[in-house]
């Protein structure tokens, strides 16, 4: 009873201690592991401590520990499974996941977990079927929205649309549902079915960037380039940091002709990702037509640094050509013929 005691002590001092310095408090959990050494739940927050500190070696060894004190813990060998997947050892985190399930192999989240998993590599039919178990042992709207993905991936498009109008039925007011749903009629063109469930899930999460995005893609497709802007340019005041939102908006503005505010745009989006090909191409095109031809070359050149895409070394030379300096559009000619010799 003292060392049950004495571990909630040590626990209690801990959790004070993670709010300042998290090293600390490791720190002081390793100093006290030979009192604790075989105290499985003493390990287990070790690891837990070790793995979001990102330390993985060190969280699998506290595990592997805590497995020796208790070789069935299905908590532990999911444990195990996590760190193994962010070391990318997919083979021995299956391992360790069905060897959890073989203890409990009615418990929904280990097979979530495994279904995750295959899902991530690939083995769609094997994540399916473990999700038809889960569902059956605690139906939950996160699985069924993995299985309609899942059953979308192998083209079964029935199957994908009656797990979601089971989801709606079961899960009325959840934000992945709603937002699926939303995307299965963008994808068949039921633009104004799609807008009403992005409606939905944003009635319900205003913030909810996905749901902005596909709302504003919607607008896009229905020919209303004003909500469109609009909706973009509330994501990037809820992310300053969304470079894709600002390269749609850089885009529907040059459609309109306000090539101001798309070179902004445009720029801000390059700001945010130098390698955005379509950004840049986009942006050196609205300065050649304006015949900043020094901006437009700028452009491209920076972009050299991280594309060999043909449609730069050919924008180049069409510049260069229509400002008269022929040696740099035939310099330019030449890495075109050599890029492509390369493919």
């Amino acid at each position: 009873m003292k060392k049950n005691r004495d571990l909630s002590e040590l626990f209690s001092i801990i959790d004070n201690q993670l709010i300042n310095s998290p090293l600390k408090a490791i720190e002081l959990l390793e100093d006290n592991s030979e009192h604790f050494e075989d105290d499985i739940l003493f390990f287990l927050r070790l690891g837990e401590l070790y793995f979001e500190q990102k330390k993985y070696d060190s969280a699998l060894l506290s595990f592997s520990r805590a497995l020796e004190l208790e070789p069935e813990n299905v908590e532990v060998l999911s444990h195990i499974s996590d760190v193994y997947i962010k070391k990318n050892d997919y083979t021995q985190a299956e391992v360790a996941l069905l060897k959890a399930i073989e203890y409990e192999p009615k418990n929904a989240l280990l097979l979530s977990k495994l279904a995750n998993l295959y899902f991530g590599i690939g083995k769609y039919y094997e994540s399916q079927q473990l999700l038809i178990q889960a569902i059956e042992e605690e139906p939950k709207a996160e699985y069924y929205s993995l299985l309609a993905t899942i059953y979308k991936k192998m083209d079964n498009d029935i199957a994908c649309w009656n797990t979601l109008v089971k989801a709606e039925q079961l899960f009325p007011k959840n934000i992945n549902i709603l937002n699926q749903i939303g995307a299965y009629y963008f994808d068949l063109d039921n633009f104004s079915k799609a807008l009403s469930y992005f409606q939905s899930a944003l009635a319900l999460d205003p913030e909810n960037q996905y749901s902005l995005f596909q709302l504003a893609k919607t607008f896009e497709k229905m020919n209303d380039p004003y909500n469109a802007i609009d909706i973009y340019s509330k994501i990037v005041e809820i992310n300053p940091d969304h470079a894709l939102a600002y390269y749609y908006l850089g885009k529907l503005y040059s459609s309109l002709g306000d090539f101001a505010q798309s070179l902004t745009c445009y720029s801000k989006c390059l700001e945010l990702d130098p390698s955005f090909f379509d950004a840049a191409l986009d942006l050196a095109s609205i300065h050649w037509v304006s015949k900043n031809y020094n901006k437009a070359i700028s452009v491209l050149e920076e972009t050299l640094k991280f594309s060999k895409e043909d449609e730069i070394y050919k924008m180049m030379i069409n510049i260069y050509e229509e400002i008269g300096e022929e040696t740099k559009a035939k310099y330019y000619r030449k890495l075109l013929e050599k890029n492509n010799n390369e493919d």
